[in-house]
């Protein structure tokens, strides 16, 4: 059997896709729990279904679509716009208990709540790939264009992350949650540069599920 449960932090992924990183557990009002992270880690592009499994580790790194594996199951994702409209977030989530994850990050710990976001604000993440990072919030209202395997989408509103002597995150660090010091959230990691990471702020994010972050008292 595998290792259950996980914190958050580590390879997951649609059954289809290779593999991002599980940001946190967030919950709704009736204390469900649902795995967040982005939606071309867990939603494959907007070419999911809801109830499709959500496997630990990703497929990149060994996931397969059995049951020892399957720690979730795709409960909803914001539509990505290709057509030049503004996105704001690439998010999905999917529902799990706490029998195969619990809501503490890798090497960080637990969230405390949510931070308010500004310019020079010093933050960190724990990701699938390039562990736990510190860089600095360079900009709060980018606009940029992501590339998704050949479509391109737009998007608005955005944090901007400068790494410092390495890089804040790198391929597979997707979906990762943005803390500050004091482990508050800031932001989902979506997408990124040679130079700079970018992400969500984790507001509208939340707000788009109508979920809360867990604190581990309930469980549905």
């Amino acid at each position: 059997r595998l290792p259950r449960p996980v914190p958050c932090g580590v390879s997951v992924g649609h059954f289809r896709i290779t593999a991002g990183t599980l940001g946190y557990v967030v919950c709704d009002s009736k204390g469900r729990w649902f795995i967040l992270s982005n939606n071309h880690v867990l939603a494959d592009n907007n070419a999911a279904k809801v109830g499709d499994p959500i496997l630990q580790p990703g497929p990149f790194d060994g996931g397969k679509n059995t049951p020892s594996y399957r720690i979730a199951h795709l409960s909803a994702f914001v539509p990505i716009h290709f057509d030049g409209r503004p996105n704001q977030v690439d998010a999905a989530i999917a529902e799990t208990d706490a029998s195969q994850v619990q809501p503490v990050l890798c090497s960080l710990g637990r969230v405390e709540g949510i931070g308010a976001v500004r310019q020079g604000l010093l933050v960190q993440k724990h990701g699938r790939t390039t562990g736990r990072t510190q860089g600095l919030i360079v900009g709060i209202h980018e606009t940029l264009w992501v590339d998704y395997d050949g479509k391109t989408a737009r998007f608005e509103g955005q944090l901007s992350i400068a790494g410092g002597r390495v890089p804040f995150s790198d391929g597979g660090d997707s979906g990762s949650l943005i803390v500050d010091l004091q482990r508050r959230a800031i932001g989902l990691l979506f997408a990124g540069s040679d130079t700079e990471t970018y992400a969500n702020p984790i507001r509208p994010v939340l707000k788009a599920f109508k979920a809360r972050l867990c604190d581990g008292e309930r469980q549905g």
